[in-house]
């Protein structure tokens, strides 16, 4: 006959569900750190948009009235159009 200690393998269990729960909220610790970091990247980028936006915007306001060569107007909204797209982007 042969005998099996279940208290045993029951205190082995719980052993490796402890360790695997510790592993998994230092691993959520990670995570979060990361998306702590990214979101104060996100807000760098957001600020740096703005400030390439104001810039476009005053440079414009200041060729207003002046008469510019066509590929020049096209690259200006070319500009402005994907300094607005990258805004829809990170906000």
């Amino acid at each position: 006959m042969i005998t099996i200690n279940l208290n045993c393998q029951i205190d082995e269990v719980v052993k490796l569900i402890k360790r695997q729960d510790l592993l998994i909220i230092k691993k959520f610790g990670e995570v979060m750190t990361k998306v702590n970091e990214l979101a104060v990247m996100l807000n760098e980028i957001a600020e740096g948009v703005d400030n390439i936006e104001a810039d476009i915007m005053s440079l414009k306001d200041k060729l207003e009235g002046m008469e510019l060569p066509l590929d020049a107007e096209e690259a200006l909204q070319k500009v402005i159009s994907r300094v607005s797209s990258v805004k829809d982007i990170i906000q």
